[in-house]
Order: structure tokens, then C-alpha cells, then sequence
């Protein structure tokens, strides 16, 4: 039997924590939900997850940052990671990360499963 492929949720939203990591679990992933940026950190190290979805304005430290330190470690410099966040025309913070494995998603209810799908999908081939 294959193990699970991991996902790291980091949001300070928590109703969408839990419907993110619901519905994932449902796909039959398994899920490390935190709600802040410094945890993020802390748990994307030790436990190396397979696709990490996380928020940009985050407590404690904010997501570009984590980005950043996260991309300054071995193993973190090639993890998938998918920004997700209710801030528009943040593309551009991004583009420095384009060439590593980087998606970004403006959220919106009505992009919920579509984002869900896509997670799917990156992990199907990860």
C-alpha cells in the first residue's frame, strides 16, 4: 500500500484550513494544517511534505518571508508550493520564484474546487 502524499496547509483562515484539508483528505491525502507563518516554517522542515498551499499575510511571519527561508533550505528549494490568498496583483512579488515550483492563486469561493482539482492534479504528478 503506498503511503499518502503530504500536504502542508498554512492559512490564519481557519474555516478554509478545514475545508481545504477535508476535502484533501476525502482525495485520500494526508494533511498538516497550521495557522501561522513561523509553525509553517518549523513543520515544512521536519516534516517535508510533498506540496505546500499557504496564505501571504500570515501571523507571526508573514508568507514571503517563509517563502524566502523556506527557498534558502535544501530540500526547500524544490518543494511545490501553491500561494493562496484573497490579495490581488501579487503575481509580480512572485516572479523571482518562477523558474522553482511555485503556482499562485487569487482565492475566491467560487475558485474553491477548481483549487482543489489543481492541488490534486500538481500531486498526482509530483
Amino acid at each position: 500500500m503506498n503511503k499518502p502524499k503530504t500536504i502542508l496547509l498554512i492559512n490564519d483562515v481557519v474555516p478554509v484550513l478545514k475545508a481545504l484539508s477535508n476535502q484533501l483528505e476525502a482525495k485520500g491525502f494526508k494533511c498538516i494544517t497550521v495557522s501561522d507563518g513561523k509553525s509553517g516554517l518549523e513543520s515544512a522542515l521536519r516534516y517535508h511534505p510533498n506540496l505546500i498551499v499557504m496564505g501571504v499575510i500570515l501571523p507571526k511571519m508573514g508568507g514571503l518571508t517563509l517563502l524566502r527561508l523556506l527557498r534558502k533550505d535544501h530540500w526547500g528549494k524544490n518543494v511545490p508550493v501553491i500561494i493562496f490568498t484573497s490579495l490581488d496583483g501579487l503575481e509580480s512579488v512572485f516572479k523571482g520564484d518562477a523558474g522553482r515550483k511555485l503556482n499562485y492563486w487569487t482565492f475566491n469561493e467560487s475558485r474553491f474546487a477548481s483549487a482543489v482539482d489543481s492541488i490534486t492534479k500538481k500531486l498526482k504528478h509530483a
